[in-house]
């Protein structure tokens, strides 16, 4: 958790930059746009660019929003922002 302080008093303009989330061994975090994704099992043939054994989906939300395509090659620097995000909390 972290105060809504700063944010409700007119001090910062943003909450955080990228929110997390987990449940079992699943983790996910999301910053406004792209979703990095570790942990989730799907079926084949649900999303593009990913085979069942995936270790990370990336989805970009602004031009994937039904979440069907695997970004993770075309945008490294993100999933590795991302990554490193969800090491620190």
């Amino acid at each position: 958790a972290r105060s809504l302080r700063g944010l409700l008093a007119g001090h910062v303009r943003t909450h955080r930059d990228v929110a997390h989330s987990a449940l079992g061994n699943w983790r996910m975090a999301w910053d406004g746009r792209f979703k990095l994704v570790q942990g989730f099992r799907f079926r084949e043939g649900e999303v593009r660019g990913a085979a069942p054994d995936t270790a990370e989906l990336l989805f970009d939300l602004l031009e994937d929003p039904g979440e069907s395509e695997n970004r993770i090659s075309r945008h490294r620097n993100v999933a590795d922002r991302l990554r490193r995000s969800m090491k620190r909390d």
